[in-house]
């Protein structure tokens, strides 16, 4: 006898349903199962948020303990052509400054010659170049080359450092050559220009020791100012650490007749604005830290982290960097500068006024209350190591926190896989059970029609032999 292959289809039971019931109601453990993984993969994700801000605290605090990171400078110059850039050992004070002569690169113009293309000689020659300063450098000139050609190879040739080209004046010989030194300053300067086919020599050799030459010479020049009436020469137009922790500039198309006011002066909203920073970042970390782990108690609902040891711990280690005071001078503890705790939340409070205030007056007490080997910064660097970095052999807690939690997303993975094929064979067996029943009454229905035909042709047999 064939076998049914829809469950039902044979004895008219509603076997289907019953199969899928049962189904839904097997499958209630992975239900609970994906629950708990959509828990841990949300503590995962959670502090994945809190190691992010704790990162962000910790490079702000990190970057604010070092020496004199609250010493803030700022500098202006009262002449756009003076720039001046500073750093942390520039001292505050005031400048005068005189700009002589800003530096000059030495420029070289040859007397015409009647032809840009014309062959300059038919050997091979070389050209060498002589510094003021010593240094040398040359290149071959092939046979044959012009001066078009010529100035392409002076320009080819980097160790040269000489930019050429060539001025047409609109005379009978328009075509001069002229030669300009990359670098300015004196000592750059070309002290000579030989070439060794005697013929090109005389056209475009160069000696500064004689007196009668083939060039127009513009001379070099170094740059030359006086600070407060200290006379300073540069070759460029850049003075480097003239006072210290300045770097001063000069642009070079520019006039200086007047003297120049430089003023370098502590910048004092600069260190306000890294103070509140870093305070700033100190809130949001808590207000994550308070998101992440809050209980709603009238809709009974938790956040993922809620009763979290970790985020407790964290919050701890936090609360204990306020607590120091330093042993000496004005400022001793974050109070003094109007920075508190509130009780209530956790959080920093800032007094702006009373801020500044205290960094006007005594701008190397609020950086050694902050920025000192014993300051606020310094203990928010000590207490967080241990929570992001570890000490040691040991993991920091955040990553030990993500351990756990990982390690409990596998075995979730493992017992829902497990329960998965436990429900599945479990299911295979019912389906097997139900199939099975199916046929039996499917038989048994065909069995009763057999009869009832049977019966039913019997009577009336019996009626027709009355």
């Amino acid at each position: 006898m064939a076998t049914i292959s829809s469950i039902g289809v044979g004895s008219g039971l509603p076997l289907d349903t019953l199969l899928n019931d049962l189904r839904k109601a097997e499958n209630l453990p992975l239900v609970l199962i994906a629950q708990r993984q959509e828990l841990a993969q949300s503590r995962l994700s959670s502090y994945g948020l809190i190691k992010n801000s704790l990162d962000e605290l910790f490079t702000l605090a990190d970057k604010l303990s070092k020496p004199d990171a609250l010493i803030a400078m700022d500098v202006h110059s009262s002449h756009e052509g003076l720039s001046a850039h500073i750093n942390q050992h520039a001292i505050a004070g005031n400048y005068t400054i005189e700009v002589q002569q800003t530096a000059r690169a030495q420029e070289l113009v040859a007397q015409g010659y009647a032809e840009l293309h014309a062959p300059l000689t038919d050997t091979e020659t070389t050209l060498s170049v002589h510094l003021k300063n010593g240094e040398q450098a040359e290149i071959t000139i092939q046979a044959g080359t012009t001066l078009n050609e010529l100035v392409a190879q002076i320009n080819a040739n980097a160790d040269l450092g000489i930019d050429a080209t060539v001025i047409n004046d609109g005379t009978d010989s328009p075509y001069r050559l002229m030669l300009r030194r990359q670098e300015t300053g004196v000592d750059a300067a070309i002290q000579s220009i030989q070439f060794s086919d005697e013929h090109l020599n005389n056209l475009f050799g160069y000696d500064a020791a004689q007196e009668h030459s083939n060039y127009t010479v513009t001379p070099a020049a170094d740059a030359a100012i006086v600070i407060n009436g200290i006379p300073i020469t540069s070759a460029s137009n850049k003075f480097s650490n003239v006072m210290r922790g300045v770097d001063l500039s000069l642009e070079a198309h520019h006039h200086y007749e007047h003297p120049i006011e430089l003023k370098i002066a502590h910048d004092v909203d600069k260190s306000k604005d890294q103070i509140i920073k870093l305070v700033e970042q100190y809130n949001e970390l808590f207000s994550t830290i308070d998101d992440l782990s809050r209980y709603d108690i009238d809709s009974n609902t938790k956040r993922p982290l809620a009763a979290d040891s970790t985020t407790r711990r964290i919050k701890g280690q936090l609360t204990k960097a306020l607590q120091f005071h330093l042993p000496e001078g004005n400022l001793r503890t974050l109070n003094n500068i109007g920075i508190s705790l509130d009780p209530k939340t956790g959080r920093l409070l800032i007094n702006e006024q009373a801020l500044t205030k205290a960094l006007q007056e005594d701008l190397n007490g609020v950086n050694e209350l902050i920025s000192g080997p014993n300051g606020f910064a310094a203990h928010l660097v000590q207490e967080i190591t241990p929570i992001l970095k570890g000490q040691g052999d040991h993991k920091g807690f955040i990553d030990v926190a993500t351990d756990s939690v990982n390690k409990q997303i596998r075995e979730l993975q493992k017992q829902y896989d497990t329960t998965q094929d436990r429900i599945d064979a479990r299911m295979n067996n019912y389906r097997m059970q139900f199939q099975q029943l199916d046929l039996l009454v499917n038989q048994m229905n065909q069995t009763s029609s057999y009869l009832t035909q049977q019966l039913s042709m019997l009577a009336n047999m019996n009626k027709q032999g009355k």
